[in-house]
């Protein structure tokens, strides 16, 4: 009772005062810390670590944690000092890619109130909330990164099979002439024209990767609006391949006339034909399976 009687009135010496053993209590983390470390690194229980630990009422967790603060802010450790056990592992905890003497310094909007206090000024559980949303900007910038490099990846054997491509096309062209053989002639012709569009899907592969290494290439901030973008262009894709597939509808639909040159046809031509119907067969199907993937996801 006497005690709190010698108390002063004045909030500014009351304050003064917490200050004052905060950084004591501060302070006796770090030194915790070093002597645990001391201890286990040179092994002064003797292989009975955690009997050791007991003796000193501590779970090996909490004699975990304080060994991280100490590691982390050893031989400086008077900027943080003032700061309670709690913010001192959380300090610990943000991703690598944060400068934590920055951090300390710096002020930051919380989350969950929108309020902008530095990290003296948060609460426990505020920290808490700028950390938690540190680390999910840290994930979606690697996630960011790791799409930049599928996109470079993707663009690069695009490219590849462009150019692989465009070398064996004027070599097709070449045997239709030097052979020529009228029957077919047809046949090349449409090999070749296989060819320029391949040749142009491939040029369209090339140029969305290139949108899509462009567009991962922005802010961090601007994740959200990248991930729409990213959406727009597979829209669009998917839009072209509904034309090029009406388009192959229409010129699918044939006369009876072509019925009969079809019978009529040698074996090799129906052989080639039936070929590329069951080409065509394949690909419808993994586009169903697709298609059945999306709407089972």
């Amino acid at each position: 009772m006497n005690e709190v009687m010698n108390l002063s009135y004045d909030i500014n010496v009351i304050t003064a005062e917490i200050k004052s053993y905060q950084q004591i209590a501060g302070q006796s983390v770090f030194e915790i810390g070093r002597r645990l470390k001391h201890v286990k690194e040179n092994d002064l229980a003797h292989g009975e670590w955690i009997r050791w630990l007991e003796t000193i009422d501590m779970q090996p967790r909490n004699a975990q944690q304080f060994m991280q603060i100490a590691t982390e802010f050893e031989g400086n450790t008077k900027p943080v000092s003032h700061l309670g056990f709690k913010k001192l592992l959380y300090i610990t905890q943000l991703p690598a890619s944060v400068d934590k003497k920055q951090f300390i310094e710096e002020v930051h909007i919380v989350p969950t109130t929108g309020e902008e206090k530095t990290v003296e000024a948060m609460t426990t559980r505020e920290f808490e909330a700028v950390k938690k949303a540190l680390k999910e900007k840290d994930k979606l910038l690697q996630e960011a990164q790791q799409e930049v490099v599928q996109a470079r990846k993707s663009e690069q054997l695009a490219r590849k099979q462009l150019e692989e491509r465009e070398e064996q096309e004027p070599q097709i062209i070449e045997r239709e002439v030097v052979k020529e053989v009228p029957v077919e002639s047809k046949e090349h012709i449409n090999i070749i024209n296989e060819l320029n569009d391949d040749k142009k899907k491939l040029q369209e592969e090339v140029r969305f990767y290139k949108e899509k290494e462009k567009a991962m290439q922005k802010d961090p901030e601007d994740l959200q609006q990248e991930r729409e973008t990213m959406e727009y262009m597979a829209d669009w894709s998917v839009h072209t391949l509904r034309s090029e597939l009406r388009e192959l509808i229409e010129q699918c639909s044939f006369s009876s006339l072509q019925i009969g040159a079809i019978l009529a046809a040698s074996p090799t031509i129906k052989e080639n034909l039936r070929r590329d119907v069951s080409t065509i067969r394949t690909l419808m199907d993994r586009f169903e399976d697709t298609l059945d993937n999306t709407f089972m996801g």
